[in-house]
């Protein structure tokens, strides 16, 4: 018998998976004018053709980083429409609504559907409130949104200058080309900014938040091109609890690359870890000078 075929006989069998299918993302764009999407689910076909999913339930995230811009009944009857979708057509065909989409196709295996489906879930969908937010309330590791941010800033603006109050806009979102919604809470004589706080523990939050707020100002600019823009970033201080010396870090470099691509467009991007200095340095580009009452 030849050392190959000896081999084989003692090889043991390679083990055959309980499930096998294809999965695929569930994607989701907010804005169908600047085109940006985000994973809200994973979908399973399995080998009968039947499609089973996990939906993202908890919106937090996802209000952190769109606040009211976002219609979040209309998401939740865009999830409910997908899951009846499937139910009559059992397969991942065109999606119920242009503001959905669907990855390709790829193979997957394992022990059960649901394994299959919480795996791919933890590894693509990042929205979900996930282990940090448990971790800070036994670690104290704190977290400021950007509406939470914002509170702090304006009521500071107020404090130090009261006649600042009429450039913080009661409803910041401005609606412009009938579909597009821009957000811009500061608006004073030919200046329009706009607030966000980088106090988040994952990257990619971060990155979405200045990207966001990085758009809004390029489209406020192309409608107001003789006005000002600016932007204002609230981050974690050095040395607060969370926030390591690597979070310090991509914190930096995500301050950095928006302050340079601003600066092209010759605007003006400010940062503090203390919302009273941030209030100060938005009154001064505001040219609201009497920063003291």
């Amino acid at each position: 018998m030849s050392l190959y075929a000896n081999l084989r006989l003692k090889a043991s069998p390679s083990p055959v998976p309980a499930v096998k299918g294809h999965w695929f993302n569930i994607r989701f764009t907010p804005d169908l004018t600047d085109g940006e999407t985000l994973n809200i689910g994973v979908g399973f076909v399995a080998e009968d053709r039947q499609i089973h999913a996990k939906l993202l339930a908890d919106f937090t995230c996802l209000h952190c980083l769109y606040g009211d811009r976002l219609d979040f009944d209309e998401l939740q009857f865009l999830i409910d429409l997908l899951r009846q979708h499937w139910t009559y057509t059992g397969v991942p065909q065109s999606p119920p609504s242009p503001n959905i989409a669907f990855s390709v196709l790829k193979y997957a295996a394992g022990d059960s559907i649901e394994a299959i489906l919480e795996e791919l879930y933890q590894e693509t969908v990042s929205l979900q409130p996930d282990s940090f937010a448990r971790r800070r309330a036994n670690n104290n590791i704190r977290c400021i949104d950007t509406q939470a941010a914002r509170v702090l800033v304006f009521e500071a603006m107020v404090r130090k200058a009261p006649l600042s109050a009429a450039m913080l806009a009661t409803n910041p979102i401005w609606s412009v080309d009938g579909n597009k919604r821009l957000d811009m809470p500061i608006r004073s004589h030919h200046r329009f900014g706009t607030l966000i706080s980088l106090w988040y523990q994952t990257t990619q939050t971060r990155e979405l938040n200045t990207l966001r707020a990085q758009a809004d100002l390029d489209a406020a600019r192309r409608l107001f091109p003789d006005d000002v823009g600016g932007l204002f970033i609230l981050r974690p201080p050095v040395g607060q609890p969370g926030y390591d010396q690597k979070q310090q870090q991509q914190i930096n470099q995500v301050i950095e690359m928006t302050t340079w691509r601003l600066s092209m467009q010759h605007m003006r991007c400010e940062v503090e870890d203390d919302p009273d200095i941030l209030a100060e340095r938005v009154l001064r580009w505001s040219d609201m000078t009497a920063v003291h009452i």
